[in-house]
């Protein structure tokens, strides 16, 4: 009876959530660090599609955590469009997200000649400060 008594405890402290929160931010840094590994190795465009899903990926956690209504359909798109409509963050950062979707989109549609490696390590530092700062 203890150990369900402290489980009910955990449960509603929120402390299961936390250890939730912690194995995302684990996988979330091993995907940043595959997308650094394939960048430094001249494969921009694998790097910049890893970037874009990590993105994708972290503004469902965003939208959960705040508990907006996520659809299995949404993208980066509608997400962030959800997510800045109810000021989670502002319109200056809803631009930035879509200026690094359309590199994401790039990528992933064969557009490698739109965007640089400049442009992929920017994405790739900029979505790793929004995630740490918003995650």
């Amino acid at each position: 009876m203890g150990i369900l008594k402290a489980l009910k405890e955990d449960i509603e402290q929120g402390y299961l959530t936390k250890i939730e929160d912690l194995v995302s931010a684990e996988i979330f840094t091993d995907f940043i660090e595959m997308a650094k590994h394939l960048l430094d190795n001249s494969y921009k465009d694998s790097a910049a599609s890893l970037v874009g899903a990590v993105l994708e990926n972290g503004l469902r956690q965003i939208a959960q955590k705040y508990t907006i209504d996520v659809k299995s359909g949404d993208d980066i798109g509608s997400l962030n469009t959800k997510l800045a409509d109810k000021e989670i963050y502002n319109r200056f950062m809803q631009k930035q997200i879509q200026a690094w979707k359309a590199i994401r989109d790039s990528a992933d549609h064969g557009k490698f000649y739109d965007y640089k490696v400049e442009d992929v390590k920017s994405f790739l530092d900029g979505v790793q400060r929004f995630l740490t700062e918003n995650l």
